[in-house]
């Protein structure tokens, strides 16, 4: 096939479908890209705000175990203070009642037991009873350290407790987060892609009838362009056949003519011949109507009177006739009758 029957790929009506199915591409891609970015800003945001919600929470409750602890403190330094001061107290109790001059060593001297043995029982009373107070006291400040520790340790383990609580609850709604942003991007690339191979299907369907009816136009101008070469052909022989034809109708018609004035020739001195001896014949032998020669010239009724005889004795047929008629209508064109004269032997023939 001719390249002029083969689909021209370049054509405007092709390249158009294709640019336009680009553009569309382009269109639906950019959008849904940027959907799928503002889904991961979204969803980075919400992490992000998640993160800093832990976070805060992680401050909140550490400053809420840092104050309970600093409460703890503050009541182990109270009780701290507290054993000091029973300490102090008992000291200075043992101190009063063990001095030589106190209220009691005098009521002991007033009663003679200064430097007996009751005096010194009653000392070594009052130390163990300073000893006491000592030792309870410091029991009670250990024992009040041990609880307050304690307290600090609980506080401490629900603090991480609870910051491993926030932590986990955090991470939980992370992991939320990011499995719903990534569930929804990947919504969104599907669908993208859904989208992209419709716009491919519609365009490619569009594209193959734009094909379809081109491949048509070609198909119909390969037809014609057939169907007219044949027939310029066709014509060609046709027109060389006419002109083979009308070159022998020439011929024949240049030999027919040819002939007619060889014939006429010799008719013409038949006519002369006879009109020399019409003159001297009778003319009641080959008459005339009077009506058909009374406005003739003495040449036209020569001519009538010799042809009437001529044509009276031949076949009259047509080519006679034609012939006759041929005579006359030169006799005319000449000159030598007129028109008149001529439609009046045409009539006497009965050839008119």
């Amino acid at each position: 096939m001719s390249d002029k029957y083969a689909v021209n790929y370049d054509d405007e009506k092709l390249t158009n479908i294709q640019n336009e199915q680009l553009q569309k591409e382009t269109e639906i891609s950019n959008n849904y890209n940027k959907m799928i970015d503002n889904t991961d800003q979204f969803y980075n945001a919400q992490i992000e705000a998640s993160k800093d919600w832990a976070n805060k929470q992680n401050e909140i409750q550490q400053a809420n175990t840092n104050f309970t602890i600093e409460k703890i403190e503050q009541e182990k330094q109270k009780a701290q203070k507290d054993y000091t001061k029973e300490q102090k107290g008992a000291y200075a109790d043992y101190t009063k009642q063990t001095n030589d001059y106190s209220v009691n060593a005098e009521k002991m001297a007033e009663l003679g037991l200064t430097n007996t043995g009751y005096s010194e029982n009653s000392k070594v009373s009052m130390y163990n009873t300073y000893q006491n107070r000592v030792a309870s006291a410091r029991e009670s400040y250990n024992q009040a350290v041990l609880n307050y520790n304690n307290s600090i340790k609980e506080a401490q383990l629900n603090n991480n407790a609870k910051l491993a609580e926030i932590a986990a609850d955090a991470l939980k709604n992370q992991l939320e987060l990011a499995l719903a942003g990534f569930q929804y991007k990947n919504t969104l690339i599907q669908t993208k892609q859904e989208q992209l191979a419709a716009n491919s299907d519609r365009y490619n369907q569009r594209y193959q009838q734009m094909l379809s009816q081109i491949n048509d136009e070609l198909n119909r101008n390969m037809q014609y362009d057939t169907w007219k070469s044949e027939f310029d052909e066709k014509n060609r022989q046709w027109e060389k056949e006419m002109a083979q034809q009308n070159k022998q109708w020439q011929e024949e018609m240049a030999m027919k003519k040819d002939q007619f004035r060889k014939e006429y020739a010799l008719k013409q001195k038949e006519y002369q011949l006879s009109a020399s001896r019409a003159s001297s014949s009778s003319r009641n032998s080959y008459a005339v109507k009077e009506t058909g020669t009374k406005k003739m010239s003495n040449t036209a009724k020569k001519i009538n009177d010799e042809f009437l005889k001529i044509y009276n004795g031949s076949s009259k047929s047509s080519y006679v006739k034609q012939n006759v008629t041929n005579l006359l209508v030169n006799a005319s064109n000449k000159g030598t009758i007129t028109t008149d004269e001529m439609y009046q032997i045409l009539n006497n023939l009965g050839l008119r």
